[in-house]
């Protein structure tokens, strides 16, 4: 068996912040491998309201540019950009990149996507589990 053909029956990827869950997503991850988990389509749950009927610009696990992961949101230049988590690597050109260390994982803290110029919570561990076909 390679990674890209487990059995995945289900991921969970969680955020956690002063060892405390503060995001939880669960996907379905049947027909997916590795890398193409992390998807709208296979969304089933997680803290944001707004999420599941959105319609993001982004939604990839490897991101933009290289430097943001787990990428949700809606890009619209750094003033307007809004969404629901990103892992930045190191800094970038929107101000609100720029943070006090890296990985940054941004996310927003509240029902719903946040315009990240206006404020964001910030985690300091992220785990992803995954359940296997038995």
């Amino acid at each position: 068996m390679t990674a890209t053909s487990c059995p995945i029956t289900e991921v969970k990827l969680v955020i956690y912040k002063n060892q405390t869950a503060v995001v939880n997503m669960v996907f379905d991850g049947q027909n997916t491998n590795r890398e193409t988990w992390f998807s709208h389509e296979k969304l089933k749950s997680s803290p944001w309201n707004d999420l599941s009927s959105a319609t993001p610009k982004f939604f990839s696990l490897q991101g933009l540019k290289g430097n943001r992961h787990f990428y949700i949101e809606n890009r619209n230049g750094c003033s307007k950009d809004n969404g629901w988590l990103v892992i930045n690597d190191g800094p970038h050109y929107c101000p609100y990149e720029n943070g006090p260390r890296y990985p940054l994982i941004r996310y927003s803290g509240t029902k719903s996507k946040v315009t990240w110029i206006k404020g964001y919570s910030i985690g300091d561990t992220v785990t992803v589990f995954i359940r296997l076909k038995t």
